[in-house]
C-alpha cells in the first residue's frame, strides 16, 4: 500500500514553510544601497546559490539534482519519485566610498524558498516566493544657504517589489522542453524627505511623504535544447523572455510643515489609485557544454528599462535616466564524480565564475556598472545538497559626486531530496 499518511505530513510541513518564508522575506530589509532610490529599486538577484557560485549563468543548465530559477524549462529534469526543496540565505559586506567619506554595511537576510516535482516524466512543476526589486537607504546630506541659513535634508526609503510564482514546464519531445512561470507581482514603496533648518535660522522644517503599492500578473517564458554531441558530452542551448507588464496601484503624496514635535501644518496631499509603473521586456540566451564531470555555462540578458514608466519621486537629489541594461555572465562547474559512494571529496562540487552588468542606471550624465567574480562549492550532506557561493563585486564610481560600492557576499542554500510518490510496502 502507498504510504499516504507521510505524503500528506509532508505537503503540510512544505505549506507551512512556504508561508512562514513568506512572511521572513517580505519583513526583512535587503538593501543599504543610496542607489535603491532610484526607479522600483535595486534589482534582485534572480539564481539559487548555484547560479551565483556559477556567475549568476543557468539559463541553458539542466540538472535534475537542483532547481534551476533562471529557466523554467529546466524543471522536466526532475525525478518523478522526489520532492526538491531549496532554501536559501544571504549575508555579507559592502563598503560604500565617495569622494567625501567611507561607510561600512552589513546585512544578512532569508533570500528565497523554492519547491519543485515531476508529475509526469514530460511534465515539472515548481513554486516558490522571493524579491523582484528592494529599496532600503537612510541618507543625509547637508546644504549652505546664504538667504535660508543652512539645512539638512535626510532621504530615506524602504520596501520594493516580490513575487510569488508557479512554474509548469513541458517536454515537447526528447531534446525541447518549454517551461512558464506565472508571476503575482506585489510590493509597496515608502520614500521620505525631511528638511531642518540649522542655527538661528527662521526657516520651519518640512516633510514630504510617498508611498506607492503595486500589484499584477505576469509571465515568463523559456525553452531549453538539448544536443546530444558523444555519448558523455551533450551541449544545452537555452532562452528566455518576459513581457513588458503594468503594476497598477494606489499613489499617495503628503507633504507637511513641522512646526514641532506636537504640531504640523499639511500643505498638500495627493492621493490617486490608477498609478502605473511597467516592468520591461527582458530577454536572455544561454549556453551551456556538459560532461560527465565539468560544465561550462555562458549568459546574456537584456532588459529594456528605457522604455517603462517608473516611480517619478520627488524625495530624491539628483539627476537620473533609466536606460536599457545587459549583463554578461560565464560559469563553470567541476564535480569529479558525483554518484561516487564512497568517496566524499569526490562528489563535492567545485564553481567559479564572473560577470559584467550595464545597469539600468544613469545619474549626472553617468552610466553605472557592476562587475564581479565568484566561487563556490556544492557539498552533498546525505539525502541533501548544502551550496555555499562567494561573491566579489563592485558597482558605482566615485566620479560626479556620486558612491562606489564594494562587495563582499556569502550566499548559503540547503536543497532537500525528499522520496515521493513511492509504494511502501508493509508485511
Amino acid at each position: 500500500m502507498i504510504n499516504h499518511r507521510k505524503q500528506v505530513s509532508i505537503f503540510s510541513l512544505l505549506i507551512l514553510i512556504l508561508l512562514l518564508s513568506t512572511q521572513t522575506i517580505l519583513a526583512q530589509r535587503f538593501t543599504t544601497s543610496p542607489y535603491s532610490r532610484f526607479g522600483i529599486g535595486e534589482l534582485a538577484t534572480q539564481g539559487t546559490a548555484r547560479n551565483k557560485a556559477m556567475g549568476g549563468t543557468g539559463i541553458a543548465l539542466r540538472d535534475g539534482f537542483f532547481l534551476n530559477t533562471l529557466n523554467p524549462a529546466s524543471y522536466t529534469t526532475l525525478d518523478s519519485t522526489t520532492f526538491l526543496f531549496d532554501l536559501g540565505t544571504t549575508g555579507g559586506f559592502t563598503q560604500l566610498e565617495s569622494n567625501e567619506a567611507k561607510q561600512n554595511e552589513k546585512q544578512l537576510n532569508l533570500e528565497y524558498f523554492a519547491l519543485g516535482f515531476s508529475l509526469k516524466k514530460w511534465w515539472g512543476v515548481s513554486a516558490g516566493v522571493r524579491k523582484v526589486t528592494n529599496v532600503g537607504y537612510d541618507l543625509n546630506f547637508d546644504f549652505e544657504n546664504e538667504n535660508t541659513g543652512n539645512y539638512n535634508t535626510k532621504y530615506t526609503g524602504s520596501g520594493g517589489i516580490n513575487k510569488v510564482y508557479i512554474t509548469n514546464a513541458f517536454k515537447l519531445s526528447r531534446n525541447l522542453s518549454i517551461g512558464i512561470n506565472t508571476n503575482y507581482n506585489w510590493g509597496k514603496i515608502s520614500t521620505t524627505k525631511a528638511l531642518r533648518f540649522e542655527g538661528g535660522s527662521q526657516g520651519l522644517p518640512f516633510n514630504s511623504e510617498e508611498e506607492l503599492t503595486v500589484s499584477n500578473i505576469n509571465v515568463d517564458i523559456g525553452v531549453q535544447y538539448q544536443l546530444e554531441i558523444k555519448e558523455d558530452k551533450t551541449l544545452n542551448l537555452g532562452a528566455t523572455f518576459g513581457n513588458k507588464t503594468d503594476l497598477t496601484g494606489d499613489y499617495k503624496a503628503f507633504l507637511y510643515r513641522q512646526h514641532n514635535a506636537y504640531t504640523s501644518d499639511t500643505i498638500s496631499y495627493k492621493e490617486t489609485d490608477k498609478n502605473t509603473v511597467e516592468l520591461p521586456n527582458r530577454f536572455g540566451i544561454g549556453i551551456a557544454l556538459n560532461t560527465s564531470k565539468l560544465t561550462v555555462a555562458a549568459d546574456a540578458h537584456y532588459q529594456a528599462w528605457g522604455d517603462v514608466a517608473t516611480l517619478n519621486t520627488q524625495n530624491t537629489v539628483v539627476s537620473t535616466k533609466m536606460n536599457d541594461s545587459y549583463r554578461l555572465a560565464l560559469g563553470m562547474e567541476y564535480t569529479p564524480n558525483k554518484f561516487s559512494g564512497r568517496k566524499f571529496f569526490d562528489r563535492i562540487s567545485y564553481r567559479a565564475g564572473l560577470y559584467y552588468e550595464n545597469s539600468n542606471l544613469e545619474i549626472n550624465g553617468t552610466q553605472l556598472r557592476d562587475y564581479g567574480v565568484t566561487a563556490g562549492l556544492g557539498i552533498p550532506v546525505r539525502s541533501s545538497y548544502m551550496n555555499l557561493a562567494l561573491e566579489l563585486g563592485t558597482r558605482g564610481t566615485t566620479d560626479n559626486n556620486l558612491v562606489k560600492e564594494k562587495f563582499a557576499r556569502i550566499s548559503v542554500s540547503f536543497t532537500l531530496f525528499e522520496a515521493w510518490f513511492q509504494k511502501v510496502l508493509y508485511e
